[in-house]
C-alpha cells in the first residue's frame, strides 16, 4: 500500500509537470488571439491551446506511463525479495525449512481472492502462480508456471480460441526457457 501512495505521488508530480510545460510551450499569441475574439479562458484553453499542447503533451506521458510499468515491477520485486528474505532468515534460525516458506506463501497468495474460483480457468493459474514463486524462489517461473497452465487448461477445455496472441507467444518463450535452461 505504501507502494502504491508513493508511486502516485511521485508519477502524479511528474504528470502534473508534463502538462504544464506541455501547456506552456504554447505561445502566449494563441491566447491573446481567442480572449480577442471574444472568448473566455475555459473556451480558448478547451479549443485552441490545449489540443495544440496535446501534440507536446502525449510523448511525454508515454514515457511516464512505461516509467510507472517498471517502477510497479521494481516495487513488486522489492516486496517479494523481503518476504524470501525473511523466510531465510527464519529457516536459519530454525532449521524448519518448510513451515516459513507455507507462511510466506499463504502472504503471498493473499491477493488472489479476487480469483473466479468457479472457473478452472483462471483458479488454477493463479494458484499455480502464487504458489511457485516461493516453492522456485523465482517470481518469473512462478508466472511461467500459472501462463503455461492458463494455455493447457484452455487447450484441454476447447477453449484454444479465446487464448490471444500475445499469450501464446509469452508461453511458448516461458515453455523454451525452461526446456533450454535445463
Amino acid at each position: 500500500m505504501i507502494a502504491v501512495i508513493t508511486m502516485g505521488i511521485n508519477s502524479g508530480a511528474y504528470v502534473s509537470e508534463i502538462i504544464r510545460s506541455g501547456i506552456m510551450s504554447i505561445d502566449k499569441g494563441q491566447m491573446e488571439a481567442g480572449r480577442s475574439l471574444g472568448m473566455g479562458y475555459v473556451p480558448v484553453m478547451r479549443h485552441i491551446i490545449i489540443p495544440q499542447a496535446i501534440k507536446n503533451i502525449l510523448p511525454a506521458l508515454g514515457n511516464e506511463f512505461i516509467m510507472i510499468i517498471k517502477d510497479t515491477s521494481l516495487g513488486s520485486t522489492f516486496f517479494i525479495g523481503d518476504l524470501m528474505t525473511q523466510y531465510l532468515i527464519v529457516r536459519g534460525a530454525s532449521y524448519l525449512p518448510l513451515e516459513p516458506l507455507v507462511i510466506v506463501g499463504v502472504m503471498m497468495m493473499s491477493p488472489i481472492r479476487n480469483i473466479d474460483w468457479d472457473d478452472p480457468a483462471c483458479a488454477v493459474p493463479g494458484f499455480m502462480t502464487v504458489a511457485f514463486m516461493p516453492l522456485t524462489y523465482n517470481i518469473s517461473y512462478g508466472i511461467a508456471f500459472g501462463l503455461i497452465s492458463y494455455v493447457f487448461i484452455k487447450i484441454f477445455t476447447g477453449k484454444i480460441k479465446e487464448i490471444n496472441v500475445g499469450t501464446w507467444v509469452i508461453t511458448i518463450l516461458f515453455a523454451l526457457m525452461f526446456f533450454l535452461t535445463r
